[in-house]
């Protein structure tokens, strides 16, 4: 049986390998009304190459209960997308001598316990290697978010918990980093921090609809969050948030244009030299440098950040070296905006990709899950652990977040949460599962297990 199963996955990789669509005029519009219809994309996209628009439009209700339509110039919150903004700004003032990457944050930050403001620098925070947790782990934060809260707020709900790991010892995620440097772009400017990148990053770049609005929900020129609720799987409005909780980390909004600019801005000097963006875009850990995530993705160099809000989902690619932009904003929590992202990018760089299609899990008892359970070394060196849990498999990246996978057939499945995205599995001669190949638009990764 282990040669059938063998012979069985390459047949499925290669049958994934042939399905490009055919490229044409409407190539853009068909996979987006194929998102709308299976992903429930509703939101506004934009593709460019070089300085030519290929691809511009919406999908779906800015506000369902008035029949308000999403439009090019409908205004998102960005959520996490907003840190590629700090980073800027945090490299603009270095270029000014106002800040140094080796710098402790002891240095801007007296009030910061000194114990660890003395052995992380401002280049840990950049690139998320400062250890200091997440201030969404801390519950009583969570139940803040609806009202304002004060940056020095923010910090007091994460400055006193033990780092996760000694400073610079490996990259994980925390928006708490950009936090802080927030305060240091304060610190050093004299300015709040949305007033220095209004002035030294959207007026310069020409981002006039940028910016944080916190009045947002009320406004006729914005989205308004929607998530399924419970049971009925239907539009809800999602929670409101306030914009101050996210601060430097997460409180932008702005539109598919105005995220095209920024790309522009930082294909010429208009707001960094060639060197500092060389810098920022520089890879720190596996996947990420200062504010950008950094990756090969089936053989083209992708830069990118997303972000997600109650409500909403944003990703912005600038795949550099292809001239090639997209940018995805959605006001349905649920769409995966990067998988979009990433078929629109195949079709502007006439990759091979897929339609969004329906995919329907099986039923494998927890004893045939079992046996995928282990831990997969990525081509980056970093570990995809799989573990059961009840009737389920989850998947994990590094020390990420998990998330289920659903078979879809033996030794193949796709992500819950991002049905683009799948698992196969490889097996031996003796039927043991040996790799797992994660196969993602254009891009597959064999990892192989280590244990």
């Amino acid at each position: 049986m282990g040669r059938i199963a063998l012979i069985a996955s390459a047949i499925w990789l290669l049958s994934l390998s042939c399905g490009k669509a055919p490229v044409q005029e409407n190539a853009y519009e068909t996979f987006i009304d194929s998102s709308a219809s299976v992903l429930h994309f509703q939101g506004s996209y934009l593709v460019a190459k070089g300085d030519s628009i290929l691809a511009r439009g919406s999908r779906g209700m800015a506000e369902i209960s008035t029949n308000r339509p999403n439009t090019p110039e409908t205004k998102f919150m960005l959520g996490s997308l907003t840190k590629s903004f700090t980073a800027i700004a945090v490299m603009q003032l270095v270029e000014k001598g106002k800040i140094a990457l080796d710098q402790p944050i002891s240095a801007f930050l007296p009030d910061y316990p000194k114990d660890v403001a003395d052995r992380v620098t401002v280049d840990l925070l950049l690139s998320h290697r400062s250890g200091i947790p997440d201030p969404l782990t801390n519950p009583e934060f969570v139940k803040r978010t609806s009202s304002e809260l004060k940056p020095t707020e923010i910090v007091a709900f994460f400055k006193d918990l033990p780092l996760k790991f000694d400073p610079g010892e490996r990259y994980e995620y925390s928006s708490s980093n950009y936090i802080l440097l927030g305060l240091i772009i304060e610190k050093v400017t004299g300015m709040p921090w949305s007033d220095y990148i209004e002035a030294d990053i959207c007026r310069p770049a020409g981002l006039f609809n940028t910016g944080v609005f916190y009045d947002y929900r009320d406004r006729d020129d914005f989205a308004i969050g929607y998530g399924p609720g419970r049971g009925t799987g239907g539009a809800v409005e999602a929670p409101f948030v306030h914009p101050s909780v996210g601060y430097a980390a997460g409180a932008l909004a702005s539109t598919v244009d105005d995220l095209y600019r920024l790309n522009q801005a930082l294909n010429g000097t208009t707001l960094l030299s060639a060197e500092s963006i060389k810098k920022m875009l520089t890879p720190q850990s596996a996947t990420y440098g200062y504010g950008w995530l950094t990756v090969d993705f089936g053989g083209h160099r992708l830069t990118a950040h997303g972000g997600g809000a109650p409500g909403y989902v944003s990703m912005l690619q600038r795949w550099v070296d292809d001239s090639v932009c997209v940018v995805v904003l959605s006001n349905w929590v649920a769409v995966p905006a990067h998988a979009i992202a990433n078929g629109l990018a195949a079709i502007a760089m006439n990759e091979p990709y897929e339609l969004p299609h329906e995919r329907h899990p099986i039923d494998l008892a927890p004893d045939q899950l079992k046996v995928y359970e282990g831990d997969y070394r990525m081509s980056n060196g970093e570990i995809r652990s799989l573990k059961l849990a009840g009737y389920r498999l989850l998947a994990r990246r590094g020390e990420g977040p998990a998330y289920p996978i659903l078979p879809e057939a033996w030794d193949h499945f796709y992500f819950a949460h991002d049905p683009m995205t799948s698992l196969t599995f490889l097996r031996d001669s003796l039927d043991n599962v040996t790799a797992q190949v994660l196969e993602q638009a254009f891009d597959r990764d064999t990892a192989w297990i280590v244990k």
